[in-house]
């Protein structure tokens, strides 16, 4: 029983070391959105008639009125993120070409 004992309080531990390691990435993430965005109003700022795009690992976002731009001109889906509410464009790197063509809006 004292093994058996022993193993159930070590599985209990690692349930809860995961669950607070799923919490840390949650929190991570919120983090890195909340520099994206203030990135974002910063160079949206400077240049306000700039598309402003990120790279962001395998993909490209834009967010607000940018994303609702390319939404419209290029037929991509708008999303808006869970928490905030902010309209986001999500594309894979492989569209390079967004990247180096002018768009204009409209």
């Amino acid at each position: 029983n004292a093994l058996n004992d022993f193993i159930s309080q070590q599985r209990s531990l690692l349930h809860s070391m995961e669950g607070r390691a799923a919490l840390l990435r949650k929190q991570i993430k919120e983090v890195e959105f909340k520099s994206a965005i203030k990135n974002y109003t910063d160079l949206k700022e400077k240049h306000p008639d700039a598309i402003i795009i990120f790279r962001c690992g395998d993909f490209y976002e834009t967010y607000m009125d940018d994303a609702r731009a390319l939404a419209k001109v290029l037929g991509l889906t708008l999303t808006l993120s869970n928490k905030w509410d902010i309209p986001i464009i999500s594309v894979s790197r492989k569209i390079t070409w967004l990247c180096r063509k002018p768009v204009q809006k409209r």
